[in-house]
């Protein structure tokens, strides 16, 4: 984006008490402040991005849209840059901007456009054990892409469950595009047992204050709890009250009692593992020669 494509009603996030940028070096701060996007959250899907999202907005230095996952450099590029800043409302022009769209992490489209217009940009990356994963997005879109539709027969029938708990490709087409040095990856794992240090680390990445405590930290999102009990609700247009639910003793209740493996979860992976633990298992394996985390806790070698 050159100067001259500069959105004048940007002028408004001029510095407190300016009506107007009243001279060429006050634009040229605004223009530096509005063209650059410092960071991104590109996935993976079902691995804690709105936490993510969440956590990254209450911090005082950071600006992230109100709404999560814009799609831009995937789905919305047509839109331009006049589009996409407009989603940013920064009160200060130190603020770093950034967003979180886990789909990126899926495109090979939109890693380019980020690399070639960002090449410098910070990346965050979520990485959630294949199994977990793939049962968390099937129960999240059993109710609508998946109906009446038992996991492997989901699996089958809508490739994408598979697909998106496979990392190994595109974290290499990844490291091809960008500087390993400015993409983070995490373990979401390591949300559950250390959220602080997660989001510590995080913070430190993107270079700003490490020591602040979001009030976030240790609330669960997109949590699929009880999927009958959301189905119903989503379809009769009650969204609100799976909220509610989720915060009283109840919802309280179900989560620690899932907290714990069950004979259920047991039975899920054993299921998966049993149709798909080789391509599970030959991706880790690929992804361990690419990075230096530890896939140990995933145990798929069972």
């Amino acid at each position: 984006m050159s100067k001259l494509d500069l959105p004048k009603k940007k002028l408004k996030h001029c510095r407190d008490g300016e009506s107007y940028c009243d001279s060429i070096a006050s634009l040229e701060r605004v223009y530096q402040a509005m063209k650059n996007i410092d960071f991104l959250g590109i996935g993976v899907q079902r691995a804690g991005t709105t936490w993510l999202h969440n956590c990254l907005s209450e911090h005082p230095e950071l600006c992230l849209p109100q709404q999560k996952e814009l799609q831009f450099f995937n789905a919305f590029y047509n839109k331009g840059y006049d589009w996409y800043f407009d989603q940013f409302k920064p009160k200060d022009l130190e603020w770093k901007l950034g967003e979180i769209t886990p789909n990126y992490f899926y495109s090979k489209a939109a890693l380019d456009r980020i690399s070639k217009d960002y090449p410098n940009i910070k990346v965050i990356l979520i990485l959630r054990e294949p199994c977990s994963r793939t049962y968390s997005a099937y129960e999240l879109f059993k109710g609508k892409r998946c109906a009446d539709t038992d996991l492997v027969s989901a699996c089958q029938q809508s490739e994408f469950l598979i697909r998106e708990s496979l990392y190994s490709e595109m974290y290499k087409y990844l490291v091809q595009k960008l500087s390993t040095e400015n993409i983070l990856v995490k373990l979401y794992d390591d949300i559950e047992r250390t959220p602080d240090t997660f989001i510590s680390d995080v913070y430190k990445h993107l270079g700003v204050d490490s020591s602040f405590k979001p009030s976030s930290l240790t609330t669960r999102y997109n949590k699929v709890i009880y999927p009958k009990l959301q189905q119903a609700l989503q379809k009769a247009k009650l969204n609100f009250l799976i909220e509610i639910v989720k915060d009283s003793r109840l919802g309280n209740t179900i989560r620690k009692s899932q907290s714990q493996p069950s004979e259920r979860n047991r039975f899920t992976k054993n299921e998966l593992m049993a149709h798909y633990g080789k391509i599970f298992r030959d991706d880790v394996k690929s992804l361990k020669s690419l990075t230096d985390l530890d896939f140990s806790g995933w145990d798929l070698d069972s």
